[in-house]
Formats: C-alpha cells, sequence, structure tokens
C-alpha cells in the first residue's frame, strides 16, 4: 500500500497497482467509488538502484527536477529526464510536457477517449439523401472522397471495423450509377425526338 495515495473522503490508504487502469475501483474503507490513473511511474517496479543519488557537478540533470540526475532524453523534445518523469508510450520515452501536448493534440493514439466516425458518417452522407434523391448527386460523391479519404484513419475505439465504408461506397456507385442511367435515358429520348422530327 502506498500512504501516498488515500481515499478523498475517508483517507484511507489506496493500492496503486489497482490504479493502474481508469477503471472505477472502490475504496477499501468507506466504498466509494473512486476512479483515478496512477502516474507510471508509482507503479513502475523498483529498478536494482537503492537511491537516486543527486546530479553530481558535470552530469546531466532533469528538466524537471534539477537535483536528480537524468536517464535518458525525452524522444520528442530531447529533454533530459529523470526515471520518475519518464513516461513510455508507443515505444517512445516521453516527458510530462510532451506527454500533455500529445494528449491534447491528438497525436498520441493510445491516450485518445474520442475519435471522429468516419465510416459512420460515410454511411449516413450515402443513405439519408435517399429520402430527397436530387441530393444524391452532390452527396455520392462526397462520400467516395470520405470513403478514401478516410479509409485508413483510426477506427472507432471500441470496435474497429470497416463495413460501413463498403457499405456507403456501394450506395454511392448505386447512386452515381442511377444518375448515369437517367441522364443517358434522357439524352437517347431527346436524341430520338430530334430524329423524328
Amino acid at each position: 500500500m502506498d500512504a501516498s495515495l488515500r481515499c478523498p473522503k475517508c483517507r484511507v490508504a489506496l493500492a496503486a497497482d489497482r490504479l493502474r487502469e481508469a477503471t472505477i475501483v472502490d475504496c477499501f474503507g468507506c466504498g466509494t467509488p473512486l476512479r483515478a490513473i496512477a502516474f507510471p511511474a508509482l507503479t513502475r517496479p523498483v529498478r536494482d538502484t537503492v537511491a537516486i543519488t543527486p546530479a553530481a557537478e558535470g552530469q546531466s540533470s532533469c528538466f524537471f527536477h534539477a537535483s536528480r540526475p537524468a536517464q535518458t532524453a525525452c524522444d520528442q523534445c530531447g529533454r533530459f529526464i529523470c526515471a520518475l518523469c519518464e513516461v513510455e508510450v508507443e515505444a517512445k520515452k516521453l516527458c510530462p510536457t510532451c506527454l500533455t501536448q500529445g494528449r491534447a493534440s491528438g497525436g498520441l493514439s493510445q491516450l485518445e477517449t474520442t475519435r471522429p466516425r468516419w465510416d459512420h458518417r460515410c454511411l449516413l452522407l450515402a443513405l439519408v439523401p435517399l429520402l430527397f434523391w436530387p441530393l444524391t448527386l452532390i452527396t455520392a460523391p462526397a462520400t467516395l472522397f470520405l470513403a478514401f479519404r478516410f479509409w485508413k484513419a483510426p477506427g472507432s475505439i471500441v470496435k474497429p471495423t470497416r463495413w460501413r465504408f463498403v457499405v456507403a461506397v456501394l450506395f454511392a456507385l448505386l447512386e452515381l450509377l442511377g444518375w448515369a442511367m437517367l441522364v443517358i435515358g434522357a439524352s437517347t429520348d431527346w436524341f430520338e425526338g430530334d430524329s423524328t422530327e
């Protein structure tokens, strides 16, 4: 048990290993449901070193903790960071600043909590205009563009499948085929009308 992690209601110490994932756990003391994400350094196994010695003169120190020696450099910005600040995400070692910026910008896919559902949008763009069919002249090409543009984009976080893209493309192609047949049929009727005069 780690004494630094305590329930905000009853102040009972919480087990840090239960807070590795962002799941809801009940407090041992009062039963209050809690949701917390422990900083990775808190749950990381202790390394072979007994104690962290302060940075010696001439030795690189951590950007965030000037008294601690640097263990590695951030793969994103190059800042020297100590073992406490080092966070491994997608096989990269990041500092807390780059981790925060990556989460805010959406650059780190493992930290995403929402994603645009392009497959769902394409399917709606292909099917909804069927209620007012003249719009399909515009929405069918737009559906094809979006489907091919975002085909390799990360899918849903929950269940990533591409079947909606396939159905949307099929409907868009059928709509364009219908328009082509309508134009060809109208043009042949027009040519036949000119030839009979």
